[in-house]
């Protein structure tokens, strides 16, 4: 009889991984590492090209580069402030891609203060875009315009929120902080540096932002469950 997986949005099928591609799960270390070897039922006759890959569970973004620069790991996308580390480095190569990654923040839209619309323009107001993409990334980015920066869902006519902190401020009061507030952000290790340059940028207008930290497992856990 075919395995039947408990019921909700996950069950357990990411513990049981089956598919098609050109490796499969060798090992897996809960909140570890992982290590995938080759498959030679792949359809495509010649590849994969490398008989395994084992990925390194490293939180910290310091002892990632770290890792890359000493030669313990191969592989890893670099922040942008970051390349001036790695781009005279004469072992590692460095490679430019647009990529369909992005950072926002995920509001929990049916849960209080997060229901006030008013309260979500104040944060969107008060995030300084170009800043962030001058500084935090280095001027290596573009402004997101939806949370997908290619392909058919990419809209470039569809624009972002402008900066301005007077607006903000107005937003804050009509959704009921004249005085402002406090907000817990739920921060990923591997998202922490972009929360704080966040938490600096709503300061000033008077939204007081309480990061708690939180790891990617964990996280995804808890969105998964809606509980955040």
């Amino acid at each position: 009889a075919a395995k039947k997986y408990p019921a909700g949005p996950v069950g357990e099928f990411g513990r049981n991984p089956v598919g098609t591609g050109p490796f499969r799960l060798k090992k897996w270390i809960p909140e570890g590492d992982i290590t995938v070897e080759r498959s030679n039922n792949y359809w495509e006759p010649g590849k994969p090209y490398l008989d395994e890959i084992h990925f390194l569970n490293i939180p910290e973004v310091s002892s990632q580069l770290a890792a890359l620069r000493t030669g313990q790991s191969d592989m890893d996308q670099i922040r942008q402030v970051d390349l001036p580390l790695v781009q005279n480095n004469p072992g590692l190569t460095v490679v430019k891609h647009e990529s369909g990654a992005y950072y926002g923040v995920q509001i929990s839209v049916w849960q209080e203060p997060w229901t006030n619309k008013a309260l979500r323009q104040a944060i969107a107001y008060g995030v300084d875009r170009e800043a962030v993409c001058k500084t935090f990334f280095a001027g290596e980015c573009r402004i997101a315009y939806t949370p997908e920066g290619i392909g058919w869902v990419y809209n470039p006519d569809i624009k972002p929120y402008p900066y301005d902190a007077a607006r903000a401020k107005a937003k804050l009061a009509e959704a009921g902080y004249p005085k402002g507030i406090t907000l817990s952000y739920w921060a990923r290790t591997t998202d922490l540096a972009y929360a704080e340059v966040l938490q600096a940028m709503l300061a000033p207008i008077g939204i007081n932002v309480e990061l708690l930290r939180i790891t990617d497992q964990d996280w995804f856990d808890m969105r998964a469950k809606k509980q955040s």
